[in-house]
C-alpha cells in the first residue's frame, strides 16, 4: 500500500499514483516528489497598471509616449493577474506546493 493509503498504480493510459507520499505523473513521466521553495510564492503587482485580457499595440521606436509606459504597466499587471490565477490552481490541486 502507498502512501496515504493509495495503491501504486500505473497503467496504459500513462498515470503514475501512490508511490510516496508526494509522488505523482502523468502522461507516462516519471513520478517525482512534490517541489516546495520560496520560488513558488505568488507575484505582489506593484506595477501601478490595471489588469485587462487585451494588450495594447506599442509600436517600437526610439522614444515612447506616457501611454506606451502605461501599456507596458497595464499588461505586466495582467500577466502577474494570469500567473498568480494558474499559481493558485496549481497548488489548490495539489501539483505544486507554494511557500
Amino acid at each position: 500500500m502507498g502512501a496515504k493509503g493509495l495503491a501504486p498504480i500505473g497503467d496504459s493510459d500513462g498515470y503514475t499514483l501512490g508511490n510516496s507520499a508526494s509522488d505523482l505523473a502523468g502522461m507516462h513521466g516519471v513520478a517525482v516528489a512534490q517541489r516546495t521553495n520560496a520560488n513558488q510564492a505568488a507575484l505582489t503587482d506593484s506595477t501601478g497598471g490595471t489588469a485587462a485580457t487585451t494588450f495594447a499595440a506599442i509600436t517600437a521606436g526610439t522614444t515612447y509616449a506616457q501611454a506606451d509606459i502605461v501599456a507596458i504597466k497595464n499588461a505586466l499587471s495582467q500577466v502577474v493577474v494570469s500567473f498568480n490565477e494558474l499559481r493558485t490552481v496549481l497548488v489548490n490541486k495539489g501539483i505544486m506546493k507554494g511557500s
